[in-house]
């Protein structure tokens, strides 16, 4: 495997471990809907296997792993509502989809290219999972963190 594709799979890889839908996982996101809170978990648990997967497989080709680095604006995110949440986790998943995107098409090895695809894939299922989200959110009666 060339050295342009593991760069490419650990971006893809520091982009994935810094997401918002990661650092949510200990931000307690507030809803009166508990199956809402189950499934973000359940997209967040995803993720976190396909980081360990991507991890995994720069490893195993002897290349260091990207860290997680969250943003700093993240951490006006603790202890608020998920009506509030789901649009900035939409927001930000539209743009994890549009950066990986490059990335992901341009990988030459057959295995890399193979995992790269899935995590965009991924990543577009969560998008539209989230966007699900939403909309049964605005059409429910919550109580919100937001007046």
């Amino acid at each position: 495997m060339n050295n342009p594709d593991l760069a490419r799979l650990n971006r893809m890889l520091a982009r994935e471990a810094s997401s918002l839908l990661q650092y949510l996982g200990g931000a307690w996101p507030w809803t009166t809907e508990p199956a809402m809170l189950d499934r973000l978990r359940a997209l967040q648990g995803e993720q976190a296997k396909l980081i360990r997967k991507l991890g995994d497989f720069l490893l195993r080709r002897r290349s260091a792993p990207a860290g997680a680095s969250y943003p700093e604006e993240f951490t006006t995110l603790h202890f608020v509502g998920l009506d509030h949440l789901l649009p900035r986790l939409m927001n930000y998943q539209r743009w994890l989809v549009e950066n990986q995107q490059p990335d992901a098409t341009g990988i030459a090895d057959g295995a890399a290219a193979a995992l790269a695809a899935e995590t965009l894939e991924t990543d577009r299922r969560h998008l539209a999972e989230l966007e699900q989200l939403a909309s049964q959110l605005s059409n429910s009666k919550v109580a919100s963190t937001l007046k």
